[in-house]
């Protein structure tokens, strides 16, 4: 325990070894801590933190909260966390490799996750992370440009010894990554919610506590979750072109290709993974591309915002434009400063928003007595007639009817959804309401079927030629496609440049719904909805569709055989359950969720009741252990241990099973018991006598990361 000097940091993959003076101790961590050589360390209690000049920052236990998703009317226990096992690192380089291939990033950068315990969801839905901020950011300057004080942090106004004093107050969201069959469900708020709490509770930089977070990217013109999340925006950064060929010559005539004196450099001056990192592409842009030095500087010299496409693309990565920015105070005082100087400012116009408004219909798509039938002509053959003679078929004209007095209204932006088995006509009642059959010789339509005016219908449908997905949605508008395709679902930069043969099939199902978006149109029609995906996918699609249809006012007709797996996602107003030819019922959706038979499931992290002693334990990374006179088995790796409002988050690394006679003293104090009587008795709580001989079941249980000096 007090208060120790980190003497020396061993890096462990995804985890760091801080070796501690004095006494020599060692403390293992998740390599997201927030600490370094020479920093001052407290242990108290358990925990450890940093000492900073404004508070102190805790380094451990690591950060974990549990959240619950809501999907229609299934929930979804998850964990938000650092990385502290090495599975947890490689599915994070998993999502990295899909969405910033060869982008390698440098200085402090700490990772919170959310993790999924379900075996049907990937394991790392999606992470964020935290970065110290760029040195030099217009929008950012503006606002800080004023008098401020907070306790000790002071300043008249922010300039270059400003900016040197006080940067660290500012924490960067360098990345959000959400898992691409996950998109749509608000995870990259989440993600943001709890960086803003990270920070406040563990990021520091240069000895100091942060008080604002703040992110700038170009996606944010078109993915407005910044906005969602509660961050304000501040205007734009500047962009380099007044400056790209003035920097690179220096840094390039500084350092060339060499990294003698560079890392020093990047901590020295806060640029981090801007300037340098744009050195080195620019270096490698230079030598694709022929050129000696002077003559690549007085490319850079003249490229304009205005310069051909071809010139813009061969420096892409050297280049910067003007990027909205967003920040957000991650403590009151902060946040109430930034509200009242941002109303004192005049800002730039933010991002402008497409304008979704489809023609609404003037009224109810509306059916009455409906009734379908296919006529079979059956030709006169030899092998005809047989079998005509053996089972008796005396007409030459076979008729089946498979909808029959079907009588339904569909109001302006209802979500119907039709459920049925193969051959109940589903398939053939969306033709109709798509209006892509007609009576006629082999078909039989009777009673009456109307469209209001303003009856514009789309269906899910691929595309028919192979054009990348943003010339598919956008047709020349970027800007356009970009938002519709990111109100699908659809924010990976990578997807943008595919053709849709190309995609899963999840998200092929939100290119088309990005292409009704993109096509106004304000009836929608679904056959087969989703019975080409898995339950997860299923899901978060279903979810996504009556979400947008629900936003634009757009009237969903969509059928499938099963809609037990997103059924509560996609929340119908009305379904109609064809059961056979002349038996269907109509009902809210309401009533139709209460009798699915998987209606309600909860997926939660297991929890279970334990004495406050052994909470303690978990948290101090003793050895510890669950005695039950009953058997346990638990699907997860992890468990919510929980004794009345205290909890813990624990590994479970095993089960095994020992005799009553085999309880130690140890076993007792593994357990959070003073004695072993004290275990026993708790054990026994009313039920028969326990025998010596009577078989108890262990759970061994290990905090997120073990830590020798909490022992």
């Amino acid at each position: 325990m007090g208060r120790h000097t980190v003497k020396s940091v061993l890096w462990k993959g995804h985890l760091k070894r801080l070796r501690l003076n004095p006494g020599d101790q060692w403390i293992t961590l998740p390599r997201s801590a927030c600490v370094t050589r020479g920093d001052q360390v407290e242990l108290r209690g358990g925990a450890a933190y940093v000492l900073c000049e404004n508070g102190r920052a805790q380094i451990y236990p690591p950060y974990a909260r549990l959240e619950t998703l809501t999907l229609g009317g299934s929930t979804l226990e998850v964990l938000a966390k650092e990385v502290t096992e090495p599975a947890e690192q490689e599915a994070c380089d998993a999502l990295s490799d899909f969405h910033y291939r060869g982008h390698v990033r440098h200085g402090r950068i700490s990772r919170v996750i959310l993790r999924s315990p379900h075996p049907s969801y990937p394991m790392i839905l999606g992470y964020i992370e935290l970065a110290t901020p760029f040195q030099m950011n217009k929008a950012r300057a503006d606002v800080l440009d004023t008098t401020f004080a907070l306790g000790d942090t002071r300043w008249e106004g922010w300039n270059a010894k400003t900016t040197r004093r006080h940067l660290h107050v500012v924490v960067r969201i360098a990345r959000t990554v959400v898992h691409p069959e996950l998109r749509g469900l608000g995870l990259a708020q989440l993600l943001v919610r709890h960086a803003c709490s990270f920070a406040r509770e563990r990021w520091q930089s240069g000895g100091s506590l942060p008080l604002f977070l703040e992110i700038s990217a170009d996606m944010l013109r078109y993915v407005p979750f910044a906005e969602s999340a509660g961050m304000q925006f501040v205007g734009y950064t500047e962009g380099n072109l007044h400056r790209v060929a003035r920097d690179m010559e220096y840094l390039m005539r500084r350092f060339g290709s060499h990294r003698r004196g560079q890392i020093e450099f990047e901590e020295a001056c806060g640029i981090c993974d801007q300037q340098v990192a744009r050195k080195d592409r620019a270096l490698a842009i230079m030598r694709r591309m022929g050129l000696d030095r002077d003559d690549f500087i007085e490319k850079l010299r003249n490229v304009t915002s205005n310069s051909p496409i071809s010139d813009l693309r061969e420096l892409a990565g050297v280049l910067s434009f003007p990027k909205p920015h967003y920040m957000i105070g991650i403590t009151p005082a902060a946040e109430d400063f930034l509200a009242n100087r941002l109303q004192a400012m005049t800002l730039p116009e933010p991002p402008t928003r497409q304008q979704l408004a489809p023609t609404q219909p003037s009224g109810p798509i509306s059916l009455r007595a409906l009734s379908v039938s296919y006529v079979t002509r059956i030709r006169k053959t030899r092998s005809n007639h047989a079998i005509q003679q053996a089972f008796g078929i005396r007409p030459d004209d076979l008729v089946s009817t498979v909808i029959k007095d079907l009588s339904l209204e569909i109001p302006p932006g209802h979500v119907l959804l039709i459920v049925g088995a193969s051959g109940s006509g589903k398939t053939t009642l969306v033709r109709i309401l798509a209006r892509q059959a007609r009576a006629n010789s082999s078909t039989r339509i009777a009673g009456e079927l109307k469209f209001p005016h303003g009856a514009r219908i789309g269906r899910f449908a691929p595309p028919a030629g192979s054009r990348s997905l943003i010339d598919e949605v956008g047709r020349g508008d970027v800007e356009k496609g970009l938002y519709l395709l990111g109100l699908a679902g659809l924010s990976e930069a990578y997807l943008y440049l595919k053709p849709f043969a190309h995609l899963s099939a999840g998200q092929q199902y939100r290119a088309m719904l990005a292409m009704l978006l993109a096509q106004n149109k304000s009836i929608w029609i679904l056959d087969e909805f989703c019975t080409n995906l898995d339950p997860v996918t299923a899901a978060v699609v279903a979810e996504n569709v009556g979400k947008l249809a629900r936003r634009v006012g757009a009237t969903v007709i969509a059928a499938t055989p099963d809609a037990s797996g997103f059924m509560h996602a996609l929340q119908p107003d009305t379904v109609l359950n064809l059961r056979s030819v002349t038996r269907h019922r109509v009902l809210s959706g309401a009533d139709y969720a209460a009798e699915a038979t998987q209606a309600g499931k909860r997926n939660r992290l297991p929890r279970i009741g334990v004495s406050s002693g052994l909470i303690r334990r978990v948290r101090r990374g003793q050895p510890a252990a669950i005695l039950s006179i009953n058997s346990v088995a638990l699907a997860s790796s992890h468990a919510v241990l929980q004794a009345g409002t205290a909890f813990v988050l624990a590994r479970v690394l095993g089960t095994d099973a020992l005799n009553v006679s085999d309880v130690s003293a140890a076993d007792a104090h593994a357990a959070g018991y003073r004695t072993r009587a004290d275990c026993l008795t708790d054990l026994l709580n009313g039920s028969k006598r326990l025998r010596e001989q009577d078989q108890l079941s262990r759970l061994h249980l290990a905090p997120l990361v073990e830590s020798e000096y909490a022992r």
